[in-house]
């Protein structure tokens, strides 16, 4: 949660009225859910080339 707060904090230093346009449209729990889905996102896309780069090395055998 800190974590959060922190990046509350660093979007209200940067732009303020585009971060508050952001809350006021998703809310807070808009944003910390979108936030989730680009970190899965990321971490799916990062096994799927994990796995591709594993069965490859199988292949070439």
């Amino acid at each position: 949660m800190e974590l959060i707060a922190q990046f509350g904090n660093l979007g209200a230093t940067i732009e303020p009225p585009v971060f508050a346009t952001l809350v006021t449209l998703f809310g807070v729990n808009g944003l910390v859910s979108m936030v989730l889905v680009i970190c899965a996102l990321g971490l799916s896309a990062c096994f799927l080339v994990f796995r591709l780069i594993a069965s490859s090395k199988v292949s070439h055998r």
